[in-house]
């Protein structure tokens, strides 16, 4: 095989003349490199074989350890035993929540707007998608409620809803602890598990965010889901899902875990070592005060470049939402905007229900540095001015 011929090692293709901002992956000189390479090593020399063999079902013991008492120190309740479960990253844990307790022609409540690529995790298990609308705090309880009576009076089964509450993607909403609070009674009353991407949890800019909704109510049908892609590095496809003992139990008990033994062991037993040497702490620290800065500068380069537009400044995670002025479709004004060197994700991608106004879109500021993030604004101010006149 040829140099020319390879297949790309990343997943994303970033093209040199232009700025990326479609794509929510952190600049390659955020992933602490060295530091990973040690704790793999030090994890093959303490731990020998035992760390390249079939893996324990709920994780390798010293990274569910650690995580259960980090978990206790961010979101004030940590995860007992049977209650944690070490996975390949997100997708995978809602592929394998999704596998375990949707049927097919179930119905599954997601957000609007929601992460796009769970969209497609969720169709492969062949049920219906019904969108469920948000307002400026995130999703509206009382929208959920009438969504699960619509889908029963139709003779529905409704299984799951999937939300983002904190810093969600694309909105970069929080979700108040009093609709958490609300939520998990409304699932409980409905035998629905609410399925919760926390995957921003820590990438905070000045406050922690409410607890999730599985710690505000642990007794309620709430799985919970990290990962170490947006704190650590997306290359590891190490994440996990917390929840009520007998909600984890059914998914240890699946054919996947009974096959293959503990997902991802070998990266579990590094990032542990890594955590334990207080290296984990340290790197989310510097992500907040990188994110921080980056979302102001593309923040402010906004409203500079396009005072006429609407966007709420995140208080954490990796996106900014934006809507274009003057009525401009996000989509088709895309080709022109690739053109001039900038990109985005139009909302329109987002949509499960097909309701979202089309001129909405995201904007990653985790990519990029400063002075690139304002250019990127820049250009893409100078395609929207162009479009208007």
């Amino acid at each position: 095989m040829t140099a020319t011929s390879r297949t790309p090692l990343t997943q994303a293709a970033v093209r040199d003349d232009v700025i990326e901002l479609a794509i929510g992956q952190p600049e390659p000189s955020l992933l602490p490199t060295f530091d990973l390479a040690a704790s793999s090593a030090s994890a093959l020399e303490k731990y020998g074989a035992d760390a390249l063999g079939y893996g324990a079902e709920y994780g390798p013991w010293p990274l569910l350890e650690w995580l259960s008492a980090h978990l206790g120190a961010i979101d004030t309740r940590s995860p007992a035993a049977g209650e944690l479960l070490i996975t390949a990253g997100i997708s995978t844990a809602l592929d394998l929540i999704a596998t375990t307790f949707t049927r097919h022609g179930d119905v599954v409540l997601v957000e609007v707007p929601t992460y796009h690529l769970a969209l497609g995790i969720l169709r492969d298990h062949g049920v219906e998608l019904v969108g469920v609308e948000t307002d400026a705090d995130g999703l509206r309880v009382d929208a959920v409620e009438a969504a699960i009576d619509t889908a029963r009076a139709a003779g529905k089964r409704v299984s799951l809803l999937y939300t983002i509450p904190t810093f969600g993607n694309p909105t970069g909403r929080t979700l108040p602890v009093e609709r958490r609070a609300a939520l998990a009674r409304v699932a409980t009353a409905n035998d629905c598990v609410i399925v919760e991407d926390d995957v921003y949890r820590e990438l905070w800019f000045s406050a922690p965010p409410p607890s999730s909704i599985g710690v505000v109510d642990p007794t309620a049908p709430v799985l919970r889901m990290g990962s170490f892609s947006k704190s650590l590095a997306p290359g590891l496809r190490l994440g996990w899902i917390s929840g009520p003992s007998a909600l984890v139990g059914r998914i240890i008990d699946g054919g996947v875990l009974a096959s293959g033994g503990g997902l991802n062991p070998i990266i579990a037993l590094a990032v542990a070592e890594y955590a334990e040497a207080g290296k984990y702490a340290s790197n989310v620290a510097r992500l907040r005060d990188v994110f921080r800065s980056r979302s102001a500068a593309l923040a402010g380069a906004i409203r500079e470049a396009l005072p006429d537009a609407t966007l709420a400044e995140p208080e954490g995670g990796y996106f900014v939402w934006l809507r274009l002025p003057g009525g401009l479709s996000a989509a088709s004004l895309l080709p022109a905007a690739d053109a001039a060197g900038v990109t985005y994700q139009p909302g329109s991608r987002f949509d499960a229900s097909d309701t979202i106004d089309p001129s909405w879109l995201r904007l990653s500021f985790a990519r990029y540095g400063e002075e690139a993030l304002v250019e990127g604004a820049r250009r893409l101010g100078q395609v929207v001015g162009e479009a208007s006149d």
